[in-house]
């Protein structure tokens, strides 16, 4: 087959072509690229969440921490009034001595 046109139809048919073709590949790119956004985003929220459950852990056991010393402190409250009240008596004593002489 011979073209006696000139060329020009065979040229723009293969022109079409290669357009055809980049931007298929143009897609492609674009959809492997949103595909690895997409993997990083989800990778950074997944290390977030990690932080996240490890800080609520932490606080947890804080607050495990915080109970035990609430208890404890309840417990041994009526002996440290008890010393105050020993050592006001002491010092009241002292000053009685004092006055005394």
């Amino acid at each position: 087959m011979h073209d006696t046109t000139g060329g020009k139809p065979c040229i723009n048919a293969l022109l079409v072509n290669i357009l055809a073709c980049m931007q298929v590949r143009a897609r492609l790119l674009a959809d492997a690229e949103e595909r690895e956004a997409q993997r990083l985003a989800s990778e950074a929220l997944e290390a977030m969440l990690k932080r996240l459950q490890r800080k609520m852990t932490q606080f947890g056991a804080l607050e495990e921490a915080l109970v035990r010393e609430k208890a404890h402190a309840e417990v041994i409250q009526p002996f440290t009034q008890m010393e105050e009240i020993a050592h006001q008596q002491e010092d009241c004593a002292e000053i009685a001595l004092m006055f005394s002489m």
